[in-house]
């Protein structure tokens, strides 16, 4: 009687080996995968570094308005403090007739819509804390534009109508009222850039849910996984799976 081939501790079925064989043998044939970037992962790097490169903008712009009105804060009103009633009169009149400029419309008004844009390009981008830390920069800056324009502006102005001669007693009425105002706008403008910061500090995922920065989800672009089963087409090959046994 012709002896059967056995499997176990004799070792596989020579036919299992040869299916197997055969297997890595299609694998060793099978084109590989480019590395080049594709325009299906192309598109989604480009649009998170465009997200990316807002909120940056959005940063430096917060940065600089909070820079603005802490300098104020800590330098401007301290040295004012110690000047006659007259030269601090004459001297935030001078201040107040030069301060409207470009380059300060840029830093002031500029992160209006540098923030609302990064909001849109970014929120489903963030998560958790991230995300909320950058929502909350839109009121804590609508909040520094409401406070100046509200209260310092109009406080400035009603300073340029007063008569040199009467400078004692504008000063008396506009000095601690025009320096508590700034004192807020200077930490809703702080707040802006720090809650700005810590959008920015934080990973950008994907603006689609279960997907990665750089596109297609990780897992289905190194294991190329079926999008309907969630498994690797290589798990329900038979030929596969004996070659797994056999290694």
């Amino acid at each position: 009687m012709t002896p059967k081939a056995t499997i176990g501790r004799f070792g596989p079925s020579p036919c299992r080996v040869m299916v197997g064989t055969a297997s890595l043998d299609r694998e060793r044939r099978r084109p590989k995968e480019s590395a080049m970037p594709t325009s299906s992962t192309l598109a989604p790097r480009l649009r998170g570094g465009v997200a990316r490169l807002i909120l940056l903008i959005a940063l430096l712009l917060a940065g600089l308005s909070a820079g603005f009105f802490y300098t104020y804060e800590v330098s401007v009103t301290r040295g004012l403090a110690e000047v006659g009633d007259p030269a601090y009169v004459e001297t935030f009149k001078a201040i107040n007739a030069t301060v409207r400029n470009a380059p300060f419309g840029l830093i002031f008004f500029g992160p209006v819509p540098a923030i609302a844009l990064a909001v849109a390009a970014n929120v489903r981008r963030l998560r958790g804390w991230a995300r909320w830390s950058l929502v909350a920069a839109v009121p804590l800056y609508v909040a520094t534009i409401a406070i100046t324009i509200g209260g310092n502006v109009v406080l400035n102005d009603e300073l340029a109508q007063t008569d040199p001669a009467a400078a004692s007693a504008a000063r008396a009425d506009f000095e601690d009222d025009w320096n508590r105002l700034n004192l807020i706008r200077t930490v809703t403008a702080v707040g802006t850039f720090v809650a700005v910061a810590g959008a920015a500090l934080a990973p950008l995922g994907s603006s689609s849910p279960g997907t990665s920065p750089d596109g297609p989800s990780s897992d289905r672009a190194v294991g190329r996984l079926d999008a309907r089963t969630g498994r690797r087409p290589a798990d329900d090959d038979p030929a596969h799976a004996l070659v797994g046994q056999t290694a």
